[in-house]
């Protein structure tokens, strides 16, 4: 019974001390980093420096006014490791033993560098209305986020442009404390007397400021009896039709049409049953609807859809909308240009 009682305790100190990485005085969480690019020095928690083969993605989850632990480790005699501040002040932290601690307040907006290496500290933002984000163009959110991702970035949350053209996000600039900021002289704004803030972006930005992200999407409208009457995917032809209610599309012709961006799709690479369509590489299989006519194979959209969306693309998400005179397809992407 003793043993019980104190495994319960246990998980309850470790919770508590998650509920206090996540108010950014200490981040207990470790091994943020891909393994490290900088000679000879390897950071446990924050900054975050790295994710996939560019920094452009991740953020360093630090905001103006935060304090945090930083620390890590070095190889070879290095006797400290700089921190330096966007002002040009520097922070030496000791190393001992090859260790470094050392907990700092970054109390400025801008580009910080450890040992040379630069990271990113933006004020807190929080996207007000009437900004489009990914998750109002796909009328839900995705499961994978930040504690999946490590970029501290909230994807559902990214802001949106339309494919070729340019948006505008509407924040609100608030300080550790979540009070707003008003007449603030920003890198990117100004906020008015209430701390709000418009920060315009185009379809090839990834990101608007600090931990917002932005990314594109791609629309198609078809009328009711299948013509394409708007699309983002220009010089590209495609045939759909409708079957009780329900939008029907050429399958290899969409596939082509969604992902010709950044992949080409070889024929061989989709098999369509009777009742399904499978992208061959990665065994991705999902119920379909199929129908024949006049020398085309069709699917229902939401098949194709799901195929799309399993592609090795850098889809976000995918979605399709019903009215009475027209079908709206959505395909939500990162910009990797």
């Amino acid at each position: 019974m003793k043993k019980l009682l104190a495994a319960v305790l246990l998980i309850c100190v470790i919770f508590t001390a998650i509920g206090l990485a996540n108010a950014r005085v200490f981040d207990f969480r470790t091994h943020k980093n891909r393994p490290s690019t900088i000679s000879g020095l390897s950071v446990d928690n924050l900054p975050h420096l790295y994710y996939c083969s560019t920094a452009e993605y991740g953020y360093s989850g630090i905001f103006v006014g935060d304090t945090v632990k930083v620390s890590g480790t070095v190889k070879g005699p290095q006797k400290s490791v700089d921190v330096e501040f966007p002002s040009g002040k520097k922070v030496k932290i000791p190393v001992s033993n090859h260790y470094f601690e050392k907990v700092i307040t970054f109390n400025e907006e801008g580009q910080y560098k450890i040992n040379g290496e630069p990271f990113e500290v933006d004020y807190r933002a929080i996207i007000l209305p009437p900004t489009k984000t990914a998750k109002d163009i796909l009328h839900y959110e995705c499961a994978a986020n930040d504690e999946y991702t490590k970029t501290f970035v909230n994807w559902n949350n990214a802001c949106v442009a339309e494919e070729g053209k340019s948006s505008t996000a509407h924040l609100l600039i608030v300080d550790r404390n979540g009070n707003p900021i008003p007449n603030l002289r920003g890198r990117k704004f100004t906020t008015d007397k209430y701390g709000t803030t418009e920060v315009p972006f185009s379809s090839r930005a990834i990101t608007v400021y600090g931990n917002i992200k932005a990314v594109e999407y791609d629309k198609v409208v078809f009328d009711r009896k299948g013509n394409v009457v708007y699309s983002t995917i220009k010089n590209k032809p495609l045939s759909a039709l409708y079957e009780d209610g329900q939008l029907f599309v050429d399958i290899y012709a969409f596939i082509d049409y969604a992902s010709f961006r950044c992949y080409t799709v070889p024929k061989k690479d989709i098999e369509v049953g009777k009742s399904y369509i499978r992208f061959v590489p990665s065994d991705a299989a999902y119920p379909a609807k199929v129908i024949e006519k006049d020398g085309k194979v069709y699917a229902n959209i939401e098949a194709l859809l799901a195929i799309v969306n399993s592609l090795p693309i850098d889809v976000r998400g995918v979605s399709v909308r019903y009215y009475t005179d027209r079908t709206e397809v959505y395909i939500v992407r990162d910009n990797v240009a």
